[in-house]
């Protein structure tokens, strides 16, 4: 990618879409909506209403709280890497690089695996708790050598030196 700069891997990752919409809509054919019985008991909810159904506001507040901690990775552990286990900066930007790489097959394949797998909600627990426990692991385990400060190292000036005078 170094050779073709930044702009040119920035179209080249763009273009990888195209064949993703392309096979999107070839395969389009086979997304046949199936008519559900509706429920007698209850009156399924229509318009804005829909938006304050229990499942929706449980959707919205999982992705919430998801991507709040993925913003926070994404914009803190490079800094995280660099200041306190003093990686150097090209070191912790592969680590993050690798994180979300990781991250997109780890979605890739829990999509696979939840079509297949009746229990939603067994599963999604279960994958986020494992992701948590890998990035407790991860910071736990790598425990931060301490770093001397610029300013420990500096002689105190002339005048914190000076003895106090008399008056």
């Amino acid at each position: 990618m170094l050779l073709i700069g930044w702009r040119g891997s920035l179209i080249l990752v763009g273009l990888i879409g195209v064949p993703v919409v392309l096979m999107i809509l070839w395969q389009s054919g086979i997304l046949v909506e199936e008519a559900r019985q509706a429920l007698p008991a209850k009156k399924p909810a229509a318009g804005a209403g829909l938006l304050l159904t229990r499942p929706i506001l449980f959707l919205c507040a999982f992705f919430v709280v998801s991507s709040m901690a993925t913003a926070g990775i994404q914009s803190w552990l490079i800094t995280v890497l660099h200041e306190t286990y003093g990686m150097t900066l090209t070191t912790a930007s592969s680590v993050l690089t690798a994180y979300l790489v990781g991250s997109l097959f780890g979605i890739l394949a829990g999509g696979w695996i939840a079509d297949r797998n009746p229990r939603h909600v067994i599963f999604v627990v279960l994958s986020t708790s494992l992701g948590a426990v890998l990035l407790l692991v991860v910071g736990v385990a790598s425990r931060p050598r301490p770093r001397r400060s610029a300013c420990s190292s500096r002689p105190a000036s002339p005048s914190a030196r000076a003895a106090p005078r008399a008056t």
